[in-house]
């Protein structure tokens, strides 16, 4: 129940402002790109903008060996008391125990955004709340590697969340509220 996130509308551009403005407040940033290219694309325009903190690059393309040394690297960094970028894809969804400062990321089917957000204000307790972290949501050029009904699922789902403080708890029962093909042990509740 303890409000962990505040969701900014959807945009179709990186606000890199926002995004320096955290980095210079020695935040840790979170970038997640649906597709390794796009990831690495926004890796490049990344270094181009922000040039004062350390970005690391993660995805499924490195060999498995180079890839667990960016997942140490990336695990290390942010344990660190000092701002770190980090540019990922859905590899983090699952194997990155981080607490991000801020999260920016492609708009992706709602479980996924659920997932990337477990990364988000992770350490906040009800004993210690601290204040929500933003999200950043961008319009991806393209569904793929997502079905287009997914992502606009996603969208309403966000919809129901933008501008205000959100709980673990309000991620699950806004998606409750959307799924239409409800277990049958829901259909009775």
């Amino acid at each position: 129940k303890v409000p962990r996130y505040y969701f900014m509308p959807l945009c179709t551009e990186p606000p890199w402002d926002r995004i320096r403005n955290a980095l210079d407040g020695g935040k840790k940033v979170l970038w997640v790109s649906n597709t390794v290219a796009r990831c690495m694309e926004v890796g490049k325009k990344t270094e181009q903008q922000i040039v004062s903190v350390k970005i690391l690059p993660y995805h499924s393309r490195y060999r498995y060996m180079d890839r667990l040394r960016r997942h140490d690297e990336v695990i290390n960094a942010f344990a660190n008391n000092q701002p770190i970028l980090a540019v990922t894809t859905q590899v983090c969804e699952v194997s990155l125990d981080i607490s991000a400062d801020l999260l920016v990321t492609d708009l992706a089917p709602v479980p996924a955004l659920i997932q990337r957000l477990g990364r988000l204000n992770r350490r906040a307790t009800p004993e210690n709340p601290g204040r929500p972290c933003e999200t950043l949501f961008l319009q991806p050029i393209s569904a793929i590697p997502y079905d287009k009904a997914d992502l606009a699922k996603a969208r309403e789902w966000l919809s129901r969340l933008v501008g205000r403080p959100v709980s673990q708890k309000d991620l699950a029962l806004e998606f409750e509220d959307i799924v239409d093909d409800k277990p049958e042990i829901w259909q009775n509740v």
